[in-house]
């Protein structure tokens, strides 16, 4: 069994290899969300969209627990740790069965997802042959003594987020 659920749009389109881009949500959505942008993608690639393993109380599901306060955003980083180690995994799983291997493996996501994706190319960079970061911003404990990204990465964020301010996505 898939230690997270997924949703898979093989590609529409032949390609000379096989390019898997998987994408994460954020805080209190779900895999539904980015994957409403499969058809709207290179049909050359295979897409899936995974769904965080907490569920929310207010609906949805998150990658960790946040709490907004005068001091700023807040994270559980023993939880953001735990998604990330799941993360690796279902990354792992879902490379085996679609016969893909890291360079042919991109990982996106929107605001938490875009937390997770760098905290996997922080950690996990043998994983990825790419990422895409929207909206996100740096998870401090997901750092190590030698992190270096050596993979081509797209970043946005938009100046007016009132969610995760600017000022965060620019600390990436």
């Amino acid at each position: 069994m898939d230690p997270l659920h997924s949703l898979f749009a093989p590609a529409r389109a032949p390609a000379d290899t096989n390019t898997l881009l998987i994408l994460l949500h954020g805080l209190g959505s779900n895999e539904q969300d980015l994957f409403a942008l499969a058809d709207e993608l290179d049909p050359r690639l295979s897409v899936a969209s995974l769904r965080a393993p907490r569920s929310c109380s207010y609906g949805g599901y998150a990658w960790f627990d946040v709490a907004w306060t005068d001091e700023g955003v807040e994270i559980d980083a023993s939880q953001a740790l735990s998604s990330l180690e799941v993360l690796a995994s279902m990354i792992q799983t879902m490379q085996a069965r679609h016969a893909v291997s890291a360079r042919q493996t991109l990982l996106g996501g929107f605001s938490q997802g875009a937390m997770m994706s760098l905290g996997i190319l922080l950690k996990r960079p043998d994983l990825l042959g790419g990422s895409m970061l929207l909206s996100g911003a740096l998870v401090p404990d997901f750092v190590g003594e030698e992190a270096r990204i050596e993979v081509p990465v797209f970043q946005s964020h938009g100046v007016l987020d009132p969610v995760l301010p600017i000022h965060l996505g620019r600390q990436v």
